[in-house]
C-alpha cells in the first residue's frame, strides 16, 4: 500500500514536470530572422536588408543591440531594434550598407551582429539571436582610368584635345606613368609623365594632345598617345600597362599653287619686264613640274618655260620673268 502511494506520488510529480516542459516549449520565445546568412553589400553603396521579429508576446519591452564586426566595410541603419507587446509580430528592417575603404583589398567578409536581448521579461532577457554573415564586394581595382579612350580629333591648325587620367584605387606608393606621341610630326603630347600618390590618386590629371602641321597635302592621319607601363614600389601597380589612345589629326594642307600678283603686270615693246612668283601650298611627295608659255609670243616672252618644285623647296617662291616684245 505504501509502495502504491509512492508510485502515485512519483507519477503525479512526473506528470506535472512533463506538463511544464511542454508548456515551456509552446511559449516559443525567440526570433524570426530573414535571411539567416549571405547579406550582400558593395563598396559603391549597395545595401541589403535583414528582417526580424519576435515569435511570442513579451511581457516587457525587448531591446536587441545591432552592430557590424567591421565598420570599414559595412554600416547599419539602426543601433538597436525594440519590440513591445504591441509590435512584437511586426517585422522590423535592419539595412546594412557597404562602405568604401578606397583600398584594393578584394571582397571582404564581415558580420551583422545581433547582440543578446535586454528585457525585464526573463524569458527574453539574454536570449541571443544568431548573427548573420555579410560580404562587401570590392569596387577598387588596380587600373589606370583614361577618358576618353577614342574619338579624339585634333587638327594641323593646332587645335587640341584633353585626355583625363586617374587611378581606380588608392596606391601604397607613388605611381609614375610616362606617355608620348607615336608620331610627333602629327601630334604633340604633354606633359611627358604623370605622378599619382596616396593623396591625389582619385583626381583626374589632364594630358594635352595638340595637332601638328606637317606641311604635306596628305590625308587625315591617325596616331596614338602611348602610355608606358607604370613604375611604382606598389607591386599591384608596378608594371601595369594602361591602354594607348587613338587620335586623328585632321589635314589642313590642300594641294595647290599660289601665284602673285595675278593682275596688273605691265611690259613694253622697248623691252620692259614684269615679274610674278609661284609657290606650292603644301609639300609634295615627289617633284612637281609646271610648264609655262605665252598666249602671244609676239607681244611677250617668258625667260623660263618650266618651274620645278621638290619636297625640299616647295615653299620657296620661284620668280617668272615676262619680257615685252616689239612687233
Amino acid at each position: 500500500m505504501k509502495n502504491s502511494k509512492n508510485k502515485r506520488s512519483l507519477f503525479f510529480r512526473t506528470g506535472i514536470f512533463l506538463i511544464f516542459i511542454i508548456a515551456g516549449s509552446l511559449s516559443g520565445q525567440g526570433f524570426t530572422i530573414s535571411p539567416t546568412e549571405a547579406l550582400i553589400t558593395t563598396e559603391f553603396g549597395a545595401s541589403d536588408t535583414l528582417k526580424i521579429n519576435l515569435t511570442s508576446l513579451p511581457t516587457s519591452d525587448v531591446r536587441i543591440p545591432v552592430s557590424v564586426s567591421d565598420t570599414t566595410e559595412g554600416s547599419v541603419s539602426v543601433s538597436e531594434v525594440i519590440f513591445t507587446s504591441s509590435n512584437w509580430e511586426t517585422v522590423q528592417s535592419i539595412v546594412v550598407k557597404g562602405e568604401n575603404d578606397d583600398e584594393q583589398d578584394g571582397d571582404v567578409y564581415y558580420t551583422l551582429t545581433l547582440s543578446a536581448a535586454v528585457s525585464d521579461d526573463g524569458s527574453y532577457n539574454g536570449l541571443d539571436p544568431a548573427d548573420v554573415s555579410a560580404t562587401n564586394y570590392d569596387d577598387d581595382r588596380v587600373a589606370v582610368e583614361i577618358y576618353p579612350t577614342g574619338g579624339i580629333i585634333v587638327s594641323e591648325r593646332g587645335e587640341n584635345a584633353v585626355i583625363s587620367v586617374r587611378l581606380d584605387s588608392k596606391p601604397k606608393a607613388d605611381v609614375f606613368v610616362g606617355l608620348t606621341s607615336s608620331d610627333p610630326s602629327e601630334g604633340a603630347v604633354f606633359p611627358s609623365s604623370l605622378t599619382f600618390n596616396t593623396e591625389n590618386w582619385s583626381d583626374y590629371q589632364s594630358v594635352m594632345v595638340e595637332g601638328v602641321s606637317d606641311g604635306i597635302a596628305d590625308s587625315d592621319e591617325i596616331f596614338s598617345v602611348i602610355f608606358f607601363q607604370a613604375a611604382s614600389e606598389d607591386q599591384d601597380y608596378s608594371g601595369f600597362d594602361p591602354p594607348d589612345v587613338s587620335v586623328t589629326n585632321m589635314n589642313l594642307d590642300p594641294p595647290g599653287i599660289n601665284i602673285y600678283p595675278t593682275t596688273g603686270l605691265t611690259t613694253s615693246e622697248i623691252g620692259d619686264k614684269a615679274k610674278f612668283s609661284a609657290v606650292l601650298l603644301s609639300a609634295p611627295n615627289s617633284n612637281v613640274t609646271i610648264g609655262l608659255s605665252s598666249s602671244d609670243s609676239t607681244e611677250g616672252a617668258l625667260l623660263s618655260s618650266l618651274l620645278t618644285f621638290t619636297p625640299e623647296n616647295w615653299d620657296n617662291p620661284q620668280t617668272v620673268t615676262v619680257v615685252g616684245k616689239d612687233d
